[in-house]
């Protein structure tokens, strides 16, 4: 019976309005921005395919039919929704343009950025020309315009081949002029410039931005907001290039459900957690790595993958990066034939959703070669402690003569400072 109501549930006009409509309406009313409900709405979905998935005496046509639309139904229905009001207003609406908007990040939290880049570059034109350049709407979009740029230009070469600071400091100052300074636009544009700055290894630069947004939006938003999650992100990040891992955690640590995420064993379904919170995961698996806990490190990256695969599917970037950095930790344990299967296997798939020149493909290709470097090199030096020479064992009388002198060396030391200190 549930699965009959669900079937005509998602296969009705309630559907398309729950997505477009109703809990966008409530969420707003919470904090939320458009793309946190647009993501959030992505988990709901995602865990609700994969229960049908495993799902058991249920009808196995009726089951498929809901799978399938479960896939389908964030994108078709924010597809629609534009759809019907350009018809109504018109592709030069203000209407229709904040309904391009909503599919611009709809896309985005589908990881389908290079189709968002498309769309947003349109309707910046439309936008510009209707309602002129510093509409709140128009600033809006070419926002999110130049954020996909930046991250097709990561995916396919380096964000460092194009100098986008100049654009975001621009449109950081005009969104001040329209919004005003503390104004969640104006914040969010920020944080899109401190990102530039990251991408282009800019460290300071962009430290310098983040920590006090992060304490600006902690105290106006308080450390729970969805809104002030990213910018924790990033600074935790930030931190973590520049070595400074202690502080990185101290921050990562303020983000809701991190603990329970990283906890030994886990006790909770990664697929379930916020967006954010599995990217806070990834941070601090890549801060573990860094201080030689490459175990726990190994193991964090293999959640942060299973919950991004189970929630955006085998495009999100965040996967990637993850699966680059497990490697990493698997090679640092002398896992070498793990490793190299792992490599391989995510070079197919990097190979197969972005392209054999993506940035993900070229990083892997890397650190294979130097997974076979470090491999011979061991290796020498394995076959080197076993050789004739290297099984010798030393002369045990004098190496206890020689422990003995440094124990009597100390003793004496000892002796001396105590007696220095009685006088």
């Amino acid at each position: 019976m549930q699965l009959g109501l669900l079937h005509q549930f998602l296969n009705s006009t309630c559907s398309f309005s729950w997505i477009t409509t109703f809990y966008r309406y409530f969420s707003l009313k919470r904090g939320e921005s458009h793309g946190t409900i647009l993501s959030a709405q992505q988990i709901i979905l995602a865990n609700l395919q994969r229960k049908l998935e495993t799902a058991e005496g249920v009808d196995a046509v009726v089951s498929k039919r809901c799978i399938d639309k479960c896939r389908r139904l964030l994108l078709e229905s924010t597809q629609d929704s534009l759809r019907i009001e350009r018809f109504h207003s018109g592709p030069a609406a203000q209407a229709t343009l904040e309904k391009t908007l909503r599919l611009v990040e709809c896309y985005c939290a589908s990881s389908e950025i290079k189709v968002a880049q498309e769309v947003a570059s349109e309707a910046f034109e439309t936008a510009k020309t209707s309602l002129g350049p510093l509409h709140p709407l128009s600033l809006q979009i070419e926002r999110v315009k130049l954020y996909t740029q930046a991250k097709c230009l990561e995916k396919s070469s380096s964000v460092a081949s194009l100098d986008m600071t100049t654009d975001f400091i621009r449109l950081v100052q005009q969104h001040v002029e329209v919004y005003g300074t503390d104004h969640m636009e104006t914040i969010g544009c920020r944080h899109d410039l401190a990102l530039i700055h990251l991408s282009r290894f800019e460290y300071i630069e962009a430290r310098q931005i983040l920590e006090p947004l992060h304490k600006r939006t902690m105290e106006k938003l308080g450390r729970t907001s969805s809104r002030t999650h990213p910018i924790a992100n990033s600074l935790a990040a930030c931190a973590n290039m520049q070595g400074d891992y202690d502080y990185a955690e101290s921050i990562l640590y303020t983000i809701p459900g991190l603990p329970e995420a990283a906890a030994e064993p886990l006790e909770i379904d990664i697929t379930t957690m916020p967006r954010q919170t599995l990217h806070a995961l990834s941070i601090l698996a890549a801060v573990l790595g860094a201080k030689d806990e490459d175990r726990k490190s190994e193991v964090l990256h293999q959640r942060v993958i299973d919950g991004f695969t189970a929630q955006v599917g085998p495009k999100a970037w965040r996967i990637y990066e993850s699966a680059i950095n497990k490697g990493q930790a698997l090679r640092d344990q002398f896992k070498y034939d793990e490793a190299r299967k792992h490599y391989l296997e995510w070079i197919t798939k990097a190979d197969q959703n972005f392209g054999v020149d993506s940035q993900y493909s070229r990083k892997m290709q890397k650190r294979l070669i130097d997974l076979e470097v470090r491999e011979k090199k061991w290796n020498e030096m394995s076959e080197g402690l076993r050789s004739p020479s290297a099984q010798n064992p030393p002369d045990l009388r004098k190496l206890h003569g020689y422990r003995m002198g440094v124990v009597i060396f100390i003793l004496v030391l000892v002796s001396s400072i105590w007696i220095c200190s009685l006088r």
